[in-house]
């Protein structure tokens, strides 16, 4: 299948399953897409073509990009954030995303720590995903109090959303989502 638009976010490169590769994100679509390559490699192609801003066309081979032409001639942005929220993610995206894997995987909880007097909860969430007869585990925690959470609406809810934030936190390390965060996790 082949894709077209503009780079919104682009990720360093890192290892993963043993491989190198870096993710970016195109304005068209709301999933991530990931380049495998010599860590070398991946640094002159983000230098190069995939930097915040390009205009660029790939194809996907195999859940990975194939073939990548910039079309257009977007300035390298700054590696330096202007605000962080740029990178932030829902967590309907995550969800989405983890699903796109293809890959078979569960979620499970567990309350760490609840303390309804100064209304604070702790969770840890575990993504676990069978690969190649191994079982391969992304933890996340998330946490929640009156401090911590913005909304008045969701404040008398932070159990639910200590719970909400550690599943975004374990789903980020799980699609590899590298920048902010996800939006649950700042509300």
């Amino acid at each position: 299948m082949e894709y077209k638009g503009i780079v919104t976010w682009v990720g360093e490169p890192k290892e993963h399953s043993g491989k190198m590769q870096i993710g970016f994100r195109i304005d068209s679509e709301v999933r991530f897409f990931n380049i495998q390559k010599s860590k070398e490699d991946l640094e002159s192609l983000k230098t190069a073509m995939l930097h915040k801003g390009a205009i660029i066309e790939f194809d996907m081979v195999d859940d990975y990009v194939a073939t990548l032409t910039k079309t257009g001639m977007g300035t390298p942005k700054s590696t330096k954030k202007e605000n962080w929220a740029e990178d932030m993610v829902s967590f309907e995206v995550l969800l989405k995303d983890a699903h796109d894997k293809k890959e078979d995987f569960s979620i499970r909880t567990e309350m760490l720590q609840v303390d309804f007097d100064k209304k604070t909860a702790l969770f840890k969430a575990t993504i676990e995903v069978m690969r190649q007869d191994v079982i391969i585990r992304f933890e996340g925690h998330g946490d929640a109090s009156m401090e911590s959470v913005s909304s008045d609406n969701i404040k008398p809810h932070f159990i639910r959303m200590a719970e909400t934030r550690a599943i975004a936190r374990a789903l980020r390390w799980y699609v590899n989502h590298q920048g902010g965060c996800a939006k649950e996790e700042a509300e």
